[in-house]
């Protein structure tokens, strides 16, 4: 297989695996809820060849050898949840660091405004 073959399978599995069904999983429905799991995903690939046409054959080099090469890589994290109910949508975060950080940072700042009013 050459490289533009191989650059032209990865780009059709690009366009065609990776849709919304991949990011929004099925819904789930319980009870009066209707549960909608939400992803995040991240995809590269690259590829790349070359030749050494002009290669010497006293030197231990082949003339007209070369390669060819291709990587792909997939990353998926969970992000929340979309929950619909019959009173309203909202979104569910599966991020508990945000709300750890969000609590540092209010802590220091409430430290210092109380060390500041001791004065």
């Amino acid at each position: 297989m050459k490289a533009q073959e191989l650059m032209e399978t990865a780009q059709d599995f690009t366009q065609h695996q990776l849709s919304a069904k991949h990011v929004y999983g099925e819904p789930i429905s319980t009870h009066d809820k209707t549960i909608i799991p939400v992803a995040k995903i991240t995809s590269g690939f690259g590829g790349g060849y070359g030749g050494s046409n002009g290669a010497d054959p006293e030197n231990g080099a082949n003339k007209g050898a070369g390669g060819a090469g291709i990587g792909m890589g997939l990353v998926a994290q969970p992000v929340g949840v979309v929950e619909i109910t019959a009173d309203k949508t909202r979104f569910i975060s599966a991020n508990p660091y945000k709300y750890i950080a969000y609590g540092a940072v209010i802590g220091w700042v409430a430290s210092r405004l109380f060390k500041f009013l001791r004065r």
